[in-house]
């Protein structure tokens, strides 16, 4: 892990080493990518969108930031950060955290030393948050800006080749040309959710207390669910906006997850293996590794 003036950057590196009894030699190979969180853009998307089009989106996309088409009325680049906390251990979990020195954006990390309920040994869960985000407009969203980092081939999961909302569900990185493997493949994976929780901002929840015309305090707002929707730069795969659509326009508060980590599949299949030995480091700066 490390923040700089470039963004938040999380690297993947997976290390392998194959003894053969018969040659009494050692093979090591090493690969990695690295995700960078670079940037937040509030925007305005596109006024038109055709039905025919609409029609064709899921839930959210017409909301979505799109690439080429959007007004971007703020850009803020997430590179200056405070230092990470100190690293909390809880049974087999560690955790740790970086924020901004305005307190507005905060990403958080989870790793386990073994598998435990959705969280694997092999992947980082990455808790990112927006907190009282300075909004400019009435009538615009909030994205959080990715890329990959690497020198391998990147795929985006997601809808065909041609469809107008350029979706991604989520991202592969092949190790086929760094790694040599028996019976098993493993394969960077970059993952998120496809919802996240919003807070209704405070003074849409005093206009909703006061909706009655008595006046009165505002009352706390509970969290609402809302669409994360990301899209891939045209001809760019290893670019992702995650937009904060629907219910999440003008919240004070967005939490949102994604994981990033290593996965493995049977030779000449796409089936994740469930159990597989790897060796999985996360380094936080220059001072720690993990390894699980």
């Amino acid at each position: 892990m490390s923040a700089d003036d470039e963004g938040l950057k999380v690297t993947v590196s997976y290390e392998q080493e194959i003894e053969s009894d018969a040659t009494d030699t050692e093979t090591e190979t090493e690969t990695q990518y690295t995700i960078v969180f670079d940037r937040v853009v509030e925007y305005r998307p596109p006024a038109a969108v055709s039905a025919l089009q609409l029609g064709s989106l899921s839930n959210g996309a017409a909301e979505a930031f799109d690439w080429d088409m959007n007004d971007v009325v703020f850009e803020w680049p997430l590179s200056e950060w405070d230092d990470f906390t100190p690293v909390e251990e809880d049974g087999n979990r560690l955790g740790f955290s970086v924020t901004s020195p305005d307190g507005i954006a905060t990403f958080s990390f989870t790793v386990s030393r073994s598998d435990e309920g959705a969280l694997t040994a092999n992947k980082m869960k990455i808790d990112f948050g927006l907190k009282d985000f300075p909004w400019t407009s009435e009538d615009t969203y909030v994205a959080l800006l990715s890329k990959v980092e690497t020198e391998r081939s990147v795929e985006v999961e997601g809808p065909e080749e041609g469809d107008i909302s350029n979706e991604a569900e989520g991202v592969l990185i092949s190790f086929d040309d760094a790694v040599t493997t028996v019976g098993f493949k493993p394969f960077g994976e970059y993952t998120w959710k496809e919802t996240a929780e919003a807070m209704m901002a405070a003074a849409a929840a005093e206009a909703e207390a006061n909706a009655d015309g008595e006046g009165g305090d505002a009352i706390p707002s509970s969290p609402v669910v809302i669409p994360v929707v990301a899209t891939s730069a045209a001809g760019d795969d290893e670019s992702i906006a995650f937009s904060f659509v629907g219910a999440g326009r003008g919240s004070s508060d967005i939490y949102w997850d994604p994981e990033a980590g290593i996965n493995y599949a049977l030779d000449n299949s796409s089936a994740p293996v469930i159990q597989a030995a790897s060796v999985f480091a996360v380094v936080v700066g220059s001072a720690m590794a993990l390894l699980l």
